[in-house]
């Protein structure tokens, strides 16, 4: 596993238990395994921790500084609807010629299920791995995704086998868009964070971005930004830096893209571990990561005015 390069930041709303002991014993209640025969997909969780002389440890919930990492494994048997409806078709034929009679639906149906579960074996499963950090003191957890469905794909089953997982993504009481649009506006961020020379800009017509331009290598305080934001156009996606540790994209939905964290926290790290070995310089990297992202999510929410909380919390 390597530093985030991508971060969904969720809050957790509610009280739980989070402990390493407590995640240790429920992440164990659904271990990674490859699919058998039989199976499209297995979905559990599996250690953090990078092998050591090809041995894998059997640690699931990994303390490092303030945060706990976990990582879930998605094995999953990729099948063609093209090669499957080719081979339901040519079965269907054969069926309607030797037989002289029709194939409906449900026949159909039963044909495809067939088909696939025939294709399983032959399939060589693909392995994908999803990191998380969960920080207890901050109520954060935050995904090594930009893609929603996979960072739900491991809270829903940290959800099973804990019992309940009390979450929800993080929101702020200013919408990133307009922030973010403001920003390039007045040609200033708020305090720590510097503007860089990339952005996305879209208008909206119907709840739908039409009308993109993305703007690479350009000074974005140029008319020509100006000029576009004055049609209506609003960042959809934003490069930035934060107080000299790492730069990253925002985007419109709150999530942090293309991490790259500063030469110097990467020393850092190296110096921690001093003489150390593999896992020794992982952790100090680790804890080096889980200060610096903990920290940032804190200042996106202020940069947007706050942190739209339930009002139970």
């Amino acid at each position: 596993m390597t530093w985030f390069k991508k971060v969904i930041a969720y809050r957790i709303t509610g009280d739980i238990d989070l402990s390493t002991e407590r995640l240790q014993a429920a992440l164990s209640e659904k271990l990674a395994r490859a699919p058998g025969d039989d199976e499209l997909s297995t979905y559990g969780f599996s250690s953090p921790l990078p092998r050591v002389e090809g041995v894998q440890s059997k640690i699931l919930a990994h303390p490092v500084g303030t945060g706990i990492l976990i990582c879930a494994e998605k094995w999953l048997r990729k099948i063609s609807s093209k090669s499957v409806n080719d081979a339901v078709d040519k079965q269907v034929r054969e069926i309607e010629t030797n037989q002289e009679r029709k194939v409906y639906g449900k026949e159909r149906s039963q044909l495809k299920e067939l088909v696939i579960a025939g294709m399983l074996p032959r399939l060589i499963p693909e392995c994908k791995h999803t990191t998380a950090l969960i920080i207890p003191e901050q109520n954060l957890i935050l995904v090594d995704t930009s893609a929603p469905n996979v960072a739900e794909d491991l809270l829903s089953t940290l959800r099973q086998v804990l019992g309940s997982l009390p979450v929800r993504p993080m929101r702020t009481l200013q919408s990133p868009a307009e922030g973010m649009t403001a920003w390039l506006k007045d040609g200033e961020a708020p305090e720590g964070f510097t503007i860089l020379d990339s952005a996305d800009l879209a208008g909206v017509k119907d709840g739908k971005k039409v009308g993109k331009v993305r703007l690479t290598d350009m000074d974005l305080t140029s008319e020509e930004v100006q000029l576009h934001l004055s049609t209506g156009r609003r960042a959809s996606k934003l490069a930035l830096a934060w107080n000299g540790k790492l730069t990253f994209k925002l985007t419109d939905r709150l999530i942090i893209e293309g991490v790259k964290f500063d030469d110097l926290l990467q020393e850092n790290a190296a110096q921690a571990a001093g003489e150390g070995d593999a896992l020794q310089y992982f952790d100090a990297s680790m804890t080096i990561m889980t200060d610096a992202l903990g920290n940032l999510t804190t200042a996106l929410t202020g940069a947007f005015g706050g942190e739209d909380l339930p009002q139970a919390l």
